[in-house]
């Protein structure tokens, strides 16, 4: 890989990590209402949507450097890694928003 391949991965990488951000310890552990893990679960929801959008406009990217033939194989690989990690990073979100909800649940009887 490249210098500048290297750079944008490292670039991507961490505009990744700043969506993917964790609550406060404190404010995870200060969860005691209903209302509480209802928050916390939208704001997952709300950080699996934004991930989703990235992962349609990566894919239609690698789809764009696919029709440019081997000059371009580089990008392709750094959209489908990215791909990758927002999926990932989707379904984790995707599956604490389902428990905090169930939390809630739980506390709503």
């Amino acid at each position: 890989m490249n210098r500048l391949m290297k750079a944008t991965f490292l670039s991507s990488v961490f505009a990744l990590a700043s969506l993917v951000t964790p609550f406060a310890y404190s404010e995870e552990t200060s969860l005691t209402t209903a209302a509480d893990h209802d928050r916390v679960a939208n704001r997952y929801e709300s950080e699996a949507t934004e991930l989703k959008s990235k992962i349609s406009e990566h894919r239609g990217m690698s789809a764009m450097y696919s029709g440019m033939g081997k000059s371009s194989s580089g990008f392709t690989s750094h959209c489908d890694r990215l791909i990758q990690a927002y999926e990932a990073a989707a379904g984790e979100s995707s599956a604490l928003a389902d428990l905090h909800h169930k939390m809630a649940a739980k506390l709503k009887n």
